[in-house]
């Protein structure tokens, strides 16, 4: 067989087919496997499709069915190129934060997407609400993010679960997971001054442990935990609202004292001081870029009407069969 034949041929199809069904399990099972594993089968079948367009006269001569292949063709290479430039991560902005791309964990990148393009997204934390039904069954998501426009204009975007926030081609979605986290400044004896917050574990899912370590810039090592005012109740109606968000924090030391600090108050440690100034909200996001899905929207719509123009034609040409007897 000549090599035409071969990348022709069903047999090579099928074993394209094959391998994107692998492809598509193994990054169902595992979110940071690499994009190659679903963009190279895309591409072998683009290969295998538009051999047998150019071999096989028949699809040529009929053309309804060469637009519906063509559409086919697009719709492979679409999709392999969106693999190739996607990108997927995940951040968590806490409440009067402004985006910063550093933070973001990256989950999965094409070669082709560059990440200095998160750059140009920049909005600002803003109210945080959730709603619970009885059981802690999560209800409806209210987000609002600011947004700082030409001429130094703000302006308040609010979306939820079904709404995300777009810019520069991403796709911001809220997520299941967030929390508090408190809001810390400290005061060294070298007259250095920081001031940053240190995240929680998820809130109400970790309600039981709202506990994270901290290291300050001394290198004194301290744990950290906080007691919510508003706590999570599994039996009535619930809403976590970043409005009511109050609470003492307690600060260990490493010889297990233990000293309870409210908003506005301080402790003294080693080579300097910790502030305590309250507690904020923080807001997890997953991160989605693909700019081939409009196109691969298009395309099989366009390929659909192709199909339909090819069996239309199909049966136009045939003229309908004479009943056999009267009514």
């Amino acid at each position: 067989m000549s090599l035409w034949s071969v990348l022709a041929s069903l047999k090579l199809t099928l074993i394209g087919m094959l391998a994107l069904a692998a492809g598509v399990l193994i990054s169902y099972w595992d979110a940071a496997a690499s994009v190659f594993w679903v963009a190279l089968p895309l591409c072998l079948l683009a290969l295998n499709l538009v051999t047998a367009l150019s071999v096989d006269r028949r699809f040529r001569r009929q053309s309804g069915l060469i637009v519906f292949h063509l559409c086919l063709l697009a719709v492979l290479l679409l999709a392999a190129a969106g693999r190739l430039s996607s990108f997927k991560g995940r951040v968590e902005v806490t409440e009067g934060q402004r985006f910063d791309p550093a933070t973001v964990t990256v989950v999965q990148q094409g070669p082709w997407h560059p990440l200095k393009r998160l750059g140009s997204v920049d909005f600002e934390q803003a109210g945080i609400r959730i709603e619970y039904a009885p059981g802690l069954r999560r209800g409806a998501t209210t987000n609002t993010l600011r947004l700082l426009g030409e001429k130094d204009r703000i302006t308040v975007f609010t979306m939820g679960d079904t709404r995300p926030f777009k810019a520069a081609g991403y796709r911001f979605y809220t997520t299941s997971n967030k929390g508090y986290a408190v809001l810390l400044r400290w005061s060294g004896d070298d007259g250095e001054i920081q001031r940053g917050t240190v995240h929680l574990p998820s809130f109400p899912f970790y309600d039981w442990k709202q506990l994270n370590q901290w290291t300050t810039p001394a290198g004194t090592t301290i744990d950290l935990e906080y007691h919510p005012d508003n706590k999570a109740q599994t039996e009535n109606r619930w809403v976590l609202d970043s409005t009511d968000t109050s609470g003492a924090l307690t600060v260990i030391l490493h010889d297990q004292s233990r000293h309870r600090l409210q908003p506005g108050q301080s402790i003294r440690l080693p080579s300097g001081e910790l502030h305590y100034e309250g507690p904020r909200m923080w807001m997890g996001y997953q991160i989605f870029f693909d700019p081939m899905l409009p196109w691969l929207f298009a395309a099989p719509m366009i390929g659909v009407l192709g199909l339909a123009w090819h069996y239309w034609g199909k049966l136009w040409s045939r003229p309908l069969a004479q009943s056999a007897g009267a009514y």
